[in-house]
């Protein structure tokens, strides 16, 4: 897992250049202390927390098929670019997912809370 810098704006942080996460594929990433999951979609770029949010397991070795990825403990589906619980969306909460962009250079970023002390 590649280490993302922070960057001074406003709680972005770079991730990696948006030109290695293939068309359709994913990539975990460490962006101190975050743990994110970059995917590639037809949609675009969208950054989600490496947590599962029905029992806080990592979602990053899940299978990911088109705008979802299933989390490989309890099998619950979420979607890519909103979050949302595609198996029990009135019940189970939503993953968390971050602001997103690619900069003019290329580098994929992610606006990332500050770390609760």
């Amino acid at each position: 897992m590649p280490d993302a810098d922070a960057t001074p704006e406003a709680g972005w942080h770079d991730l990696a250049p948006a030109a290695e996460i293939e068309a359709d594929g994913h990539r975990c990433i460490k962006a101190d202390p975050h743990v994110v999951i970059a995917f590639h979609t037809p949609r675009g770029f969208s950054c989600m927390a490496n947590v599962c949010p029905h029992a806080g397991l990592p979602l990053h070795e899940g299978e990911v098929r088109g705008m979802t990825i299933t989390c490989p403990f309890h099998a619950y589906t979420y979607h890519t670019h909103t979050g949302k619980n595609i198996d029990f969306p009135e019940l189970e909460p939503p993953a968390t997912m971050y602001p997103t962009r690619v900069t003019d250079t290329g580098i994929l970023q992610a606006q990332l809370p500050e770390p609760q002390s």
